[in-house]
Formats: structure tokens, sequence, C-alpha cells
């Protein structure tokens, strides 16, 4: 066989080899690219947010109570108890600007009471008439098959939402137990991404009996007996490795009320855990309420709304 003609077929069969053998290295990164994505998606799509939102939760009252529940929390997360309310240190205020990342001059939320039906002025970048977007309106606009529910123990806290933002709303005005009841059953049969919770016990206990009275500790201790049992729940459902709890208030208080400018009145609990969060961390960066929205924007993937203002918690994650 001439030279030439067999230097030839031994490139053909040499390239077919390389080739064969090029195909299936191509192949088999497609396969993994493909794993890793499912991966991530299937990541993504099981992470979900638990927020405990107690109303007037005073921190240094929090401090003197028998909490060993929110302290294993504590353990567990990154942690402060120098966050601060927005002003005024009233409730209506502190929601809207912890749910739609923006301070009361942007929401135009000032005062409890606000009601949309009746608000004169709109607020600046409103999604709908007078309405301020917020991390819920933004989960459904971004995620719109994932689940979002709210329970709350508060009349008020209708008046700050839009209704066609949840899957399910729940209001339970009496008592925080059944809160807690008909929170820990939406989570662990329906499995929203996102669940947002709000007791009143302690606000109520702090406005009849007083900020550091008896009754008030009782109610902490209370509110630490309940997030005890979520968490049990969590853990018997399977559902706690990839949760996200994150559990703050909107205001503390001092003496029978609230609504100023002192530390026992803004300062607020924030205490974050979940699978990317570092332990027994505390947060040394300031952290205002309205950075709450964009922490949970940034866990769930959502991309912040323009209008927002706040940050997310970097310094929290690992």
């Amino acid at each position: 066989m001439p030279n030439g003609v067999a230097f030839f077929l031994l490139s053909f069969i040499k390239g077919n080899v390389y080739f064969h053998h090029m195909k299936k290295v191509v192949v088999f990164i497609c396969w993994c690219l493909f794993l890793s994505s499912y991966a991530h998606a299937q990541k993504r799509l099981n992470k979900r947010v638990l927020v405990i939102g107690v109303d007037g939760l005073n921190v240094y009252d929090l401090e003197k109570a028998n909490t060993p529940n929110i302290d294993s929390l504590r353990k567990q997360g990154a942690w402060t108890y120098a966050a601060k309310t927005v002003m005024p240190s009233s409730s209506s205020p502190n929601w809207a600007s912890m749910t739609m990342g923006a301070p009361p001059d942007l929401t135009t939320i000032h005062a409890n009471g606000w009601d949309r039906q009746t608000y004169i002025d709109s607020p600046t970048c409103a999604g709908s008439p007078k309405f301020f977007p917020s991390i819920f309106s933004e989960m459904k606009r971004q995620r719109p098959k994932d689940k979002v529910d709210i329970v709350h123990q508060w009349w008020s806290m209708r008046a700050l939402l839009q209704r066609k933002d949840f899957n399910r709303e729940r209001a339970t005005f009496l008592s925080p137990k059944r809160t807690m009841k008909v929170a820990r059953r939406y989570f662990a049969i329906h499995k929203p991404a996102l669940l947002f919770t709000h007791f009143d016990q302690c606000d109520h206990a702090g406005h009849e009996y007083g900020h550091g009275s008896p009754e008030y500790i009782a109610a902490v201790e209370l509110m630490d007996k309940m997030v005890g049992k979520l968490v049990k729940k969590l853990k018997k459902k399977g559902l706690y490795e990839n949760t996200y709890i994150l559990l703050t208030s909107d205001h503390g208080g001092i003496d029978h009320g609230h609504g100023g400018d002192t530390p026992q009145e803004r300062n607020i609990p924030w205490i974050l855990t979940g699978p990317t969060v570092k332990k027994d961390y505390e947060l040394k960066s300031a952290i205002v309420t309205y950075d709450t929205a964009l922490t949970i924007a940034k866990i769930l993937d959502l991309k912040p709304h323009a209008c927002w203002t706040g940050k997310a918690v970097e310094e929290a994650f690992q």
C-alpha cells in the first residue's frame, strides 16, 4: 500500500476514534450541566422562608425572659438585638416598611389606622393605586406558581395587604396559640415558599400591663414555647433543613406604650437561621427593618424592586 494512502487511512481512523471520544466527552459535559442545573432548580424550589413576626417584642425584656427556643435560633443562625425600627416606632409604619423594603416617606404609611381606601396621598412607585410594591407582590409577579401565605393576629394588618398576593390569608384575632396552630398546619401541609406570621400577645401585654411586667414576661415566654413547637413540627415533617426562619418585631416599648425614639422602643430583634446562614454569629452591620424584605428576596432569588431602598443583610450569610 502506498505510504500516502496508508497515512490517509490511519488519519481517518484516528479522526473517527477522536471524534467518537470527543462526542462522549461532550455528552458527558452536557449531562453534568443538566444535572447541575436541575439540582440548582430543585434547591431553589425547595427553599422556603418562614417569618415569625412578634408585635411589640422588647429586646430588653427578651433578654430577661426564659427563652430556650429563641436562644437556640440565635445559636443556629445570625442575629442582632440592635436592628432598628423606622419612625414612628408604631405598628403600621413598621410592618409596612418591613415588607415593602422602604421607609414611610416612600410607602406613605406614617401611622396606625392607615387605610388605602380613604388615604389621599399616593405612594411613590405604587404598583397598583395607592399601594407600594411588597415582598408579597414581587413573589407573585416573579414566581407566580409559588405559594405565599400569611397568618396574622391583628385586624389592621389587612389594610396593609393586597389579598390577591396570597394563596391563603388567615386572621386569628383571639388566640396566639390558635395563630401558631394555623401557621404550623399551613407550612406542613401547603409548604408555601413564603409564610409570614404575626403574633400580637406581647404588644397587648405591654399596653395593658406594661413592658417589663410579669404579664409581659409571661407573654414573651409563651411566644418562645410556640416557637419551639413550630421548629419541632418542621423537623418532624422534614422541612427544617431547607427552611430559613426569620424572627423579628415591628417595635419594642416603654412603660405602657411605644412610638417614640428611645432604644427600648426602636431596638428590635432580628434572628435568621437557614442552610447558608452563619451559625451563632452576632451581626455587626447596621440593620433597619426595611432590610428584611430585601433579605427575603435574596434568599428566594427574587430581583429587588427598583423602588426598594433597603439592602439585603449580606453579612448574615456564609
